[in-house]
C-alpha cells in the first residue's frame, strides 16, 4: 500500500502514471489536486490518461465540498421516502441492505470510462470523468420520484409481494394504465 502523504508514495504514483490507462479515485473533491495528482498534473505525465473521480455530489457545483455517502443520497433523492413513507400505514424510513447509490455510481463509472476509452481511440485525448452518487441515483429514478416529491401517493407504484406456502413470491407485470 502506498502512503500518499509521504513523498516516496507520491513519487511511485508519478512513475506509474505514464504506464496506466485509467485512474479511479474516490477522495473528497480537491484532494487529488492538493496531492499534485489532479487531472492537469496527470495529463502532463500521460496525455491519454482517463481519470474517473467518484464523490457524493461531483467535483463542481454548490454541494461539491459536502461529504457524501450512499445512505445520504438515498434520503436526498426521495428513494427512502418512496420506499417507506408512501406505504399504508407509513413506515419509518430505514436504509436498504446495500448502498444502492454506490452500485449505481459504479455502473455509471463503468459506462463513462468505456465512453472515454472510445473517445480516446478516436481523438488520442484523455478525459476527466466526474461521477456523483447523488446524480446517479436520482438519474436512475423514474417518474415515481417526481410524483413523490410533489406529494402524489397515487403516482408511486410498488411491486407487490404475496405470501406463499413456502415463503413469499413477487410477480412484476406492471400497472394497467388505461385512460
Amino acid at each position: 500500500m502506498l502512503d500518499l502523504k509521504k513523498p516516496q508514495g507520491l513519487d511511485i504514483v508519478r512513475e506509474l502514471i505514464p504506464q496506466v490507462d485509467i485512474v479511479v479515485q474516490a477522495f473528497t473533491p480537491g484532494v487529488m489536486d492538493r496531492l499534485g495528482l489532479g487531472y492537469e498534473s496527470l495529463c502532463k505525465l500521460n496525455p491519454k490518461i482517463i481519470l474517473c473521480s467518484v464523490s457524493g455530489f461531483g467535483q463542481t457545483g454548490p454541494n461539491a465540498n459536502r461529504l457524501g455517502y450512499a445512505h445520504l443520497s438515498h434520503g436526498m433523492t426521495t428513494w427512502l421516502a418512496m420506499q417507506f413513507l408512501r406505504r399504508t400505514p407509513p413506515e419509518i424510513p430505514r436504509g436498504p441492505g446495500s448502498g444502492i447509490s454506490d452500485l449505481m455510481a459504479g455502473v455509471s463509472a463503468f459506462g463513462a470510462i468505456c465512453a472515454a476509452l472510445f473517445k480516446r481511440e478516436r481523438t488520442g485525448q484523455g478525459e476527466h470523468v466526474d461521477i456523483a452518487l447523488f446524480d446517479t441515483l436520482f438519474g436512475a429514478s423514474d417518474a415515481a420520484a417526481q410524483t413523490a416529491l410533489l406529494g402524489d401517493p397515487v403516482g408511486v407504484w410498488y411491486h407487490p409481494v404475496h405470501a406463499a406456502l413456502d415463503g413469499s413470491v413477487t410477480a412484476t407485470v406492471g400497472p394497467d394504465l388505461r385512460t
